[in-house]
């Protein structure tokens, strides 16, 4: 029998049966979606390449970002918001707003999920993760977050207490 693991978080929810899905952010617009709490991918909003990115991410999933590596990431945020919307932009319009949970980051992903590399299209699922890990690995590349410990109410920075995770 399976337990769900839930994680408590402060300004923002992860979702209980969130999905973790891989989207390829391209150089030119990755510091801005970092300055900025969103994602945008260069496929137009009503076409098949942003049909998952429009139509299946819904607030509370995770994102984890890549330059197009397979096996790295640069980035974990939490979708915050259930639209995508388009930006006035030339390029890479589709947009989706989060909370970067860690960015610019090098991390190597394999080990977390299952010993396989990433999907290639812009936006995929991943499925051999799981959001405990996802947790775990932004402790170790950020520990500037600071979240409420539930048992004192004071705030940390501990990178072992960044999110807390109870089973329910």
């Amino acid at each position: 029998q399976w337990s769900k693991k839930k994680v408590k978080t402060t300004g923002f929810n992860i979702a209980d049966n969130a999905t973790i899905w891989k989207v390829t952010i391209r150089s030119e617009v990755r510091q801005d979606c970092f300055d900025n709490n969103r994602v945008r991918i260069d496929w137009k909003f009503d076409s098949y390449g942003a049909s998952r990115f429009v139509n299946d991410m819904v607030a509370g999933d995770i994102i984890i970002s890549t330059d197009g590596n397979r096996k790295r990431i640069n980035g974990i945020a939490v979708i915050t918001d259930d639209e995508a919307y388009e930006l006035k932009t030339e390029a890479d319009k589709t947009t989706r707003d989060v909370k970067w949970l860690a960015k610019g980051i090098d991390a190597d992903i394999t080990d977390i999920n299952a010993g396989k590399i990433l999907h290639r299209m812009t936006v995929a699922r991943v499925p051999k993760m799981k959001i405990s890990d996802i947790v775990e690995l932004v402790g170790k590349v950020n520990n500037n977050l600071g979240w409420s410990d539930r048992s004192s109410g004071s705030k940390t920075k501990n990178r072992n207490l960044i999110l807390s995770i109870s089973i329910v």
